[in-house]
């Protein structure tokens, strides 16, 4: 499924946003489910959050829809489960936006810019971008790994992983080491 996440936007739409990404990401499992309609119908349709963090959503659905009871009602896309699904856009948009779009990637850039300052040839630039994909993947596929495991095993309660204190620190250690790179940079 983390593999899969890499590829949650590509099917992106105004209707749904990244449901079609969600499908996707589930789809190894949903095709092996005893109740596979059901369980597609349940997952399908609007979903959003940020890419990296929706790996927690993917893991908390997928432990919602197997532990729902077998002769439970079909879940209905206006129910309770599309109400949970869809309440979990603003938390993990907000995390991942914070730790990744604001701190991650800036940090990388300044640096990157810094050392292209410094070393200004195109082996720099060839080793600069090899090295920028690298260290900016690898912690999000960490992450999104992390965050399928870590959904799957709080199934509803997946919010209260927005709560741990490993988001914070991470958010305040790399405001500190992009200032200082900005700082140089400037």
């Amino acid at each position: 499924m983390a593999w899969r996440l890499f590829l949650i936007q590509v099917l992106l739409n105004y209707r749904t946003l990244q449901g079609g990404g969600y499908l996707f990401a589930l789809w190894p499992w949903l095709r092996r489910s005893e109740r596979r309609e059901e369980n597609v119908r349940a997952a399908s349709g609007y979903v959003n959050s940020h890419p990296v963090f929706a790996s927690f959503a993917v893991g908390a659905m997928r432990r919602r829809l197997e532990d729902s009871p077998p002769l439970s009602p079909p879940l209905k896309q206006g129910g309770e489960f599309a109400q949970w699904r869809e309440s979990l856009a603003g938390p993990l948009g907000v995390t991942g936006d914070a730790l990744i779009w604001d701190r991650w990637k800036p940090l990388l850039f300044a640096s990157g810019a810094w050392m292209l300052l410094w070393f200004p040839t195109i082996t720099t630039w060839l080793i600069l971008a090899t090295a920028c994909i690298v260290l900016y993947n690898a912690p999000l596929y960490i992450l999104r790994v992390w965050g399928v495991r870590t959904g799957y095993a709080l199934g509803a309660r997946v919010l209260d992983a927005m709560r741990d204190e490993r988001f914070a620190r991470w958010r305040r250690q790399l405001s500190a080491v992009g200032v200082v790179f900005a700082g140089a940079l400037a």
